[in-house]
């Protein structure tokens, strides 16, 4: 009887061990404070060949890694970065190259608060290939007469952002977030 007992006990003490350690630790607000780095990166490939972009146009960036305080996750890596396209130029004749700039505006924090930051951008352009077309402009225009055409026919490179490439952006304002 005292076996059963004592097996009893254990028993209980062990399933208000488990629900001790199972439990977690409850939300509590606490605030991001104004100048917090946050590396961003892009997730995909955004160029000005293919069309499939525009000026204006909002695109998808997030957040690199986790942002820790006090311990404890305030914004998740992967979180969603909200950004613009500020500039946009396709690649033109006469060799110039592409060109485009992204705004990365703010950033969602783990519990969904807009985290606004100061304004960092992205920015870049296609190689030129301006000489390539000069060259040729002014060589057929020793042979042919309008070399004009032949300035215009050649393009310079696309403007390409990879996916993957970061930028650091810091936090504008300090803003109270819950973390769990």
């Amino acid at each position: 009887m005292k076996y059963y007992t004592l097996l009893k006990m254990n028993f209980l003490v062990l399933l208000l061990t488990v629900s001790l350690i199972s439990k977690s630790a409850p939300p509590v607000d606490t605030v991001i404070p104004s100048g917090t780095l946050i590396q961003v990166q892009t997730s995909n490939i955004i160029s000005t060949k293919g069309g499939q972009y525009s000026q204006g146009q909002k695109v998808s960036l997030i957040v690199a890694y986790d942002v820790l305080l006090n311990g404890k996750v305030a914004i998740k890596g992967g979180s969603p970065v909200d950004g613009v396209i500020t500039e946009f130029k396709k690649e033109r004749g006469v060799g110039k190259g592409g060109k485009i700039t992204i705004q990365v505006n703010s950033i969602r924090a783990a519990d969904g608060t807009i985290i606004p930051i100061t304004p960092a951008y992205i920015t870049r352009e296609g190689d030129s290939r301006m000489g390539l077309a000069l060259g040729l402009g002014l060589g057929l225009g020793l042979c042919v007469f309008p070399p004009l055409l032949a300035c215009m026919a050649i393009k310079g490179y696309p403007a390409i952002i990879e996916s993957g490439y970061s930028v650091n952006c810091t936090v504008l304002t300090a803003t109270r977030i819950r973390v769990e």
